[in-house]
């Protein structure tokens, strides 16, 4: 990007942070360093969830009692900050999910989730907020049967959770 040191403006922010065998995030947009920093960016993951958790240890736990998490984590994020408010909103999708803890025999297997994401905190809401789209897509999911039970659950989170 381009940064001008008068206003203190950074525009065109361009990185990507990439871990080995992790994954990546590349965010972009633009940033101000002055009295009241702001930002207005996007952020995009892709990371396994494997070795990701790898980089949390349960100090003190055998392998073989350790929580073992596989699959995959996407993420496409708006993040902005003007004033006091701030806004977050997107979507963060898992596929091929997979989360066993063997001391408590329990198992999520087949873990597939399309989840929307919004929060803006009070400020922002009173300022105008992000106007994020609060209705989640809706799609039909065609899956081949399979002879596991399926459940599904909704959940919502904060005081600016979007409703079901």
């Amino acid at each position: 990007g381009r940064y001008e040191t008068g206003p203190g403006v950074l525009e065109g922010l361009r990185a990507r942070v990439f871990l080995p065998q992790v994954g990546s995030v590349d965010i972009a947009g633009r940033a101000e360093f002055g009295a009241e920093p702001s930002f207005d960016l996007t952020a995009e993951a892709g990371l396994s969830l494997g070795p990701a958790y790898s980089l949390y240890t349960e100090a003190g736990v055998s392998e073989e009692a350790r929580t073992r998490i596989e699959g995959k984590l996407e993420a496409d994020l708006r993040l902005r900050k003007s004033g006091e408010g701030l806004s977050a909103g997107g979507r963060v999708r898992l596929s091929d999910t997979n989360i066993e803890r063997p001391g408590t025999e329990t198992f999520i297997l087949g873990l597939e989730a399309d989840l929307p994401l919004l929060y803006e905190s009070s400020l922002s809401r009173r300022e105008g907020g992000a106007h994020w789209d609060r209705s989640p897509e809706r799609r039909p999911r065609r899956s081949p049967p399979t002879p596991r039970s399926r459940s599904r659950a909704g959940c919502a989170s904060g005081s600016s959770a979007i409703p079901s």
